[in-house]
């Protein structure tokens, strides 16, 4: 059987179709803005799962916080800043208990508002233009902070949990030291 080429294939030169040259730093950029919002999108599904909901929201929020006030950011397309404010909405109950049973005397309301201050910078990532021209640097300055607040009370929490955990740790292998040494194990 004999092939014959299709007429594209026989026309196509390499290069992008009208003709333009292909702009690799561009796409790279692209391709990078893209797993970002992925990746903040994974964290926030990981929180909303109840896994590592300190770490990961400290994970998102750092890299939300990196890019939203950054003019020379890639701006969310509607429908990543739609998937990560869902992401965010279905978070939101497992960071506020997750706060609230490290921190109880975090008030609700504070929390909840930190919470969506990070709605409110997901928006402006969203938003063509440079975000502290558009809206001014003391706003923005006050959402930027709230989520800065909580994602260091996360950070905090997760480095309590660390040494929570290592603690344990050694606590049992002291106790099963001790129950090794007076014959208890055997």
């Amino acid at each position: 059987m004999e092939r014959t080429l299709s007429p594209i294939s026989r026309d196509y030169d390499g290069l992008p179709p009208d003709g333009r040259a292909f702009d690799r730093p561009a796409y790279e950029r692209r391709i990078s803005h893209l797993v970002n919002v992925d990746h903040i999108a994974s964290m926030l599904d990981s929180a909303a799962q109840g896994c590592d909901v300190a770490v990961c929201t400290s994970f998102a929020l750092y890299d939300i916080q990196e890019r939203a006030l950054d003019a020379s950011a890639l701006r969310l397309t509607e429908e990543e800043r739609e998937r990560l404010f869902r992401q965010m909405k279905r978070a939101a109950p497992s960071v506020l208990s997750v706060v609230k049973a490290f921190g109880p005397g975090a008030e609700t309301r504070l929390v909840t508002s930190c919470i969506g201050a990070v709605s409110a910078l997901i928006a402006l990532w969203a938003e063509d233009g440079d975000p502290l021209k558009i809206h001014g640097k003391e706003m923005c300055r006050d959402i930027n902070e709230r989520v800065r607040w909580l994602r260091n009370v996360c950070h905090g929490i997760s480095l309590q949990t660390s040494i929570m955990k290592r603690a344990n740790c050694r606590r049992e292998r002291v106790i099963s030291n001790i129950k090794t040494n007076v014959g208890v194990d055997r």
